[in-house]
């Protein structure tokens, strides 16, 4: 059974180095394969990678190709200006990241926050043609004005116009202070509150790899396609491989404990075995145990049995019982005869029995023994003979 404790040690000291293997993609064609930050993720490759999970060649040698997974799991990435996002989608084909600001902070009010916009290379938003000019107002102008909500509060109101605005509409925003001119793809973009930002890059140049289903990577200064795109790590695959490999742990460990169940049981049968050939072949030798039932009716219920001695045989009869006695309660177990001796003294004519030594010469001490062990009783047991 410690070599069972022993093995079961082995396989969980070993359990988490394959786990550890099977986490990371060992035998993997290479390491820059499709990876995600959760199941619901964007898959991520090159040009892209998420760090700590893909090597650093696996990415564009520029700021905001290195993208990272936050405590919840989201894939955030960085632009130069420090301008945080959350990744939504990545469409390689296109070339076009699709992501949302990472505090949740809505696009106008970004568009206000950030200095320069156009610092994020080599990104660039795509499609912001529409110029609007913000006015902060201390109240509301009209119906025909929609004041933007995010920038708005109970004591000012923030409205967007264009250099196509109704004449009426800047009339309305005489009385109010200008904040700021921003560039959005639509006036959906201002009121919208999905606030999902689309940005291009236009290198390295990556669309026909993808096109023709082969990753991407760099060749010196050039870009080359290679292998064939497999299904990203994080999605339910990993999930489904991780489960193989957990799977084929777990029976390896069974088969190694019914296997050493197996062997155990084989020697408990082999020392049995060995039990019962030694007590048959000593046969001779085992004790026998008597119930109290047992001796109850042999003793006649518990009474005094008496023995009449009457013939001349009985008295040989009951000179062999006393010899038989005193053999068989011997302090000895060694001076103690078998029940096939027994059997021949009972048998035998009872002329030359010699009579045993004292029962309980064993018990005197050590010492005394070596000088009395040369002394016995020869003298034979007087017969009584009882009258009536």
């Amino acid at each position: 059974m410690m070599s069972n404790s022993n093995e079961m040690v082995v396989c969980l000291f070993l359990l988490p180095s394959i786990l550890f293997l099977a986490q990371h993609g060992a035998g993997l064609d290479h390491q820059c394969s499709t990876s995600t930050c959760g199941i619901q993720g964007p898959p991520v490759r090159f040009p892209f990678r998420i760090k700590g999970r893909q090597p650093p060649h696996c990415s564009y040698p520029e700021v905001g190709f290195d993208l990272r997974c936050s405590e919840k799991n989201h894939t955030v990435m960085e632009l130069p200006n420090s301008w945080k996002l959350l990744v939504q989608t990545i469409d390689y084909k296109s070339q076009v990241i699709y992501a949302s600001d990472f505090d949740r902070v809505c696009l106008p009010k970004r568009l206000l926050l950030s200095s320069n916009l156009s610092d994020i290379y080599p990104f660039r938003l795509m499609d912001y043609i529409f110029s609007f000019t913000l006015f902060n107002c201390s109240s509301k102008k009209g119906h025909s004005l929609q004041p933007i909500t995010c920038l708005s509060s109970l004591h000012h109101y923030v409205y967007a116009i264009t250099s196509q605005s109704s004449i009426q509409d800047l009339v309305l925003l005489l009385s109010c202070s200008k904040l700021q001119n921003i560039s959005v793809a639509s006036e959906y973009s201002l009121y919208s509150q999905e606030n999902v930002l689309q940005f291009s890059w236009y290198y390295p140049e990556c669309s026909y790899c993808e096109e023709k289903g082969k990753y991407c990577r760099l060749k010196g200064s050039e870009t080359e396609c290679y292998g064939i795109i497999k299904p990203a790590k994080g999605s339910a695959t990993k999930f489904i491989t991780t489960g193989a490999v957990l799977g084929s742990i777990f029976l390896v460990v069974a088969a190694i404990l019914l296997y050493r169940r197996y062997r155990f049981n084989r020697t408990e049968r082999e020392y049995q075995s060995k039990i019962e050939k030694f007590l048959e072949d000593y046969k001779a030798f085992k004790p026998t145990r008597y119930s109290y039932a047992d001796i109850k009716r042999m003793t006649n219920k518990g009474e005094d049995l008496r023995f009449e001695i009457e013939e001349e045989g009985d008295t040989k009869i009951a000179k062999k019982l006393a010899i038989v006695g005193l053999q068989c309660i011997q302090w000895n177990p060694a001076d103690r005869p078998s029940m096939n001796v027994v059997v021949r003294i009972l048998e035998g004519d009872g002329d030359n029995l010699p009579i045993p030594p004292n029962p309980f010469w064993s018990a005197v001490p050590a010492r005394m023994n070596s000088k009395k062990s040369q002394r016995r009783l020869h003298q034979e047991l007087d017969v009584i003979s009882e009258t009536e």
